[in-house]
């Protein structure tokens, strides 16, 4: 059986160009450069990770026949399906649909996830195949955290570049970006004796939930004495 999610074309694709910047551009990776597709029951989520930064977009559905969105949903929400999709393929289609600017009748989309493992998205105009990629993508619900923690005192250290690909997914989002910092933490050997500190990601969170678009960033920070760090929790 086949699922369909129907979203507004507008946040669809501004959902598609946030979590762009959480993507493998350079090809290090193949199963990193595609876009996770996830069919929530009230939504879609969009996700991607380059191993440094980690996007997770979630967009509320749309009744069929029209109406306000539902709550995006939560980023840790379970997903019903989930596929791993081309970016070339995906970022095509969302070059078809109309900008946040243009004016006219709202464009709704459909995203549907076939029992063969097909994805498609289409309009009332236009449906294009988004081809699935080979591998299994990074466990990562265990990285999103969307609550303030007690504060954890620390210095930690980011690239500028990775900040500036944070701070422009969280502007197609919203006007608004809340930071949770991650500060730094024990490290603990076998035995349990402190052998250091280690860094923890921040945080960044934008849109509102009730507006139907939302999203959840992580940043890995950059241990300093310990650059491999930052990689391990890619493995799942």
């Amino acid at each position: 059986m086949s699922i369909t999610r129907i979203v507004d074309g507008q946040q669809f694709a501004l959902a598609v160009k946030a979590a762009d910047q959480g993507r493998d551009k350079k090809w290090t990776l193949p199963t990193l450069t595609g876009f996770l597709l996830e069919a929530r029951p009230d939504g879609i989520a969009i996700i991607t990770t380059d191993r440094y930064v980690l996007a997770c977009v979630t967009v509320g559905s749309r009744p069929a026949e029209g109406g306000p969105a539902a709550p995006a949903p939560h980023p840790n929400e379970a997903a019903e399906v989930a596929t791993l999709v081309d970016a070339t393929a995906l970022l095509a289609f969302v070059k078809t649909l109309p900008s946040a600017r243009a004016k006219g009748a709202p464009v709704q989309v459909m995203v549907t996830w076939t029992e063969s493992g097909l994805v498609t998205a289409s309009t009332a105009t236009t449906t294009m195949g988004l081809p699935s990629l080979d591998g299994q993508f990074p466990a990562w619900r265990s990285f999103i955290r969307t609550t303030v923690e007690p504060e954890v005192p620390g210095v930690v250290h980011y690239t500028p570049g990775i900040l500036a690909r944070a701070v422009a997914a969280a502007a197609h989002i919203g006007d608004v970006m809340t930071v949770l910092p991650g500060g730094t933490t024990d490290r603990k050997d076998y035995t349990g004796k402190v052998t250091g500190k280690s860094s923890r990601p921040t945080m960044l969170l934008a849109g509102v939930p009730a507006d139907g678009l939302a999203l959840a960033m992580v940043v890995m920070p950059v241990n300093l004495n310990d650059a491999s760090s930052e990689h391990a929790w890619v493995a799942a």
